[in-house]
């Protein structure tokens, strides 16, 4: 490791630290903040710039797309680089972030030390993904209030998404929910999806090819380029299918624990939740193609810590019951970076320590 990775690591580590101790506080949540955005919109360098950087000079040649449009305007008429026309949009998804998470959430500060655990670090790698994944959260506001006005809401921002990047449209799946919703046996329908799932993975390229914003380009890159470099493509299935069903599962053991023991009955938007969780096993089968495909249900993971956090007191305080639950979601989400960073993919050298040694804006300070 070099000596700046392991610095600006340290500083990532205390504030993590901080946020787990002191999860309310003001001061502590906006340092946060500041540090999350300086390690996201300063970032020069990751394992995924190039494509970015390709897609913005191409987007000044021909548009196809709404992020065509907005990388042509930042170029063309704005006069902006790739990397200035990403640190104003990150400027403008972590104000709207921070108000809601200030503003509507509990514990905010514990909130951001698990995102900074896992998976912060996909969200600076990810550029194009993240600015996709701050519309699809917001309107995951929306479909959790489980009305029709909150449905059509969800599939305009859904759809807007998907013309930032078109694997947004993943997640028209989860307009299944009010079905899955008035099923008693739920198991039964997610054994369905999951079924059918599995049978179309064979014909699901050409027909992901015949979307406009996908193409035949990407197609081959996910399904054959990615997939011919997995090694073990059985072994490397299992591992992320266990990987995302243990995060479900210890979602539905505090989602159980919150029912029974919670004074007043669950809210309905606690229950459309858990219900997502559910369907989002449907995108397992995926994995056998390539682990990537995990970043649609990851998403789902913000506000799985936004209802842990609720059940936490507030401040320093852990009754015991509650610091049961802390415990096994900040030690998954632990886990899951140093799985996932240091022991699987590219490592810590190809993924982590860009992060932290490429950054404009720390140049500045340091």
């Amino acid at each position: 490791m070099e000596v700046g990775s392991i610095f600006f690591l340290a500083i990532t580590l205390l504030l993590v630290l901080s946020g787990i101790v002191e999860k309310n506080s003001k001061l502590l949540f906006l340092l946060q903040v500041i540090w999350m955005y300086i390690l996201l919109a300063g970032n020069t360098f990751s394992i995924d710039i190039t494509v970015n950087q390709d897609i913005f000079d191409w987007a000044q040649i021909e548009q196809f797309t709404l992020y065509d449009y907005i990388c042509y305007i930042a170029g063309s008429y704005l006069g902006m680089k790739y990397l200035t026309m990403n640190a104003w949009l990150c400027l403008c998804i972590f104000t709207l972030l921070a108000i809601l998470l200030w503003k509507y959430t509990t514990n905010p500060c514990f909130i951001l030390s698990l995102l900074f655990c896992y998976p912060f670090a996909d969200m600076v790698i990810q550029k194009r993904w993240f600015i996709a994944s701050a519309l699809v959260l917001v309107s995951f506001l929306f479909l959790l209030k489980g009305n029709k006005k909150g449905t059509i809401i969800f599939t305009v921002f859904v759809l807007i998404a998907a013309e930032i990047h078109a694997a947004a449209l993943g997640y028209l799946v989860f307009l299944s929910q009010p079905l899955l919703h008035r099923l008693r046996h739920k198991r039964v329908l997610l054994a369905v999806f999951i079924g059918l799932t599995t049978v179309i993975m064979p014909y699901l390229p050409a027909l992901l090819a015949q979307i406009p914003s996908i193409g035949e380009v990407k197609v081959a890159f996910y399904f054959e380029v990615l997939h011919e470099k997995i090694k073990y493509p059985l072994l490397n299935f299992f591992l992320w299918a266990g990987f995302h069903v243990l995060w479900v599962l210890l979602f539905r053991f505090v989602y159980f624990r919150a029912k029974k023991n919670m004074r007043q009955p669950t809210s309905k938007s606690l229950d459309i939740l858990y219900e997502l969780n559910l369907l989002s096993l449907v995108f397992i089968p995926f994995y056998y193609w390539e682990p990537t495909f995990w970043r649609i249900p990851r998403n789902l993971l913000l506000l799985d810590y936004v209802f842990l956090a609720k059940m936490l007191p507030v401040g320093y305080v852990y009754n015991q019951r509650a610091f049961r639950d802390y415990v096994l979601y900040t030690g998954y989400a632990v886990l899951a970076f140093f799985v996932i960073y240091f022991g699987a993919g590219a490592g810590y050298e190809a993924l982590i320590q860009p992060i932290l040694t490429n950054n404009v804006l720390l140049e500045l300070f340091f």
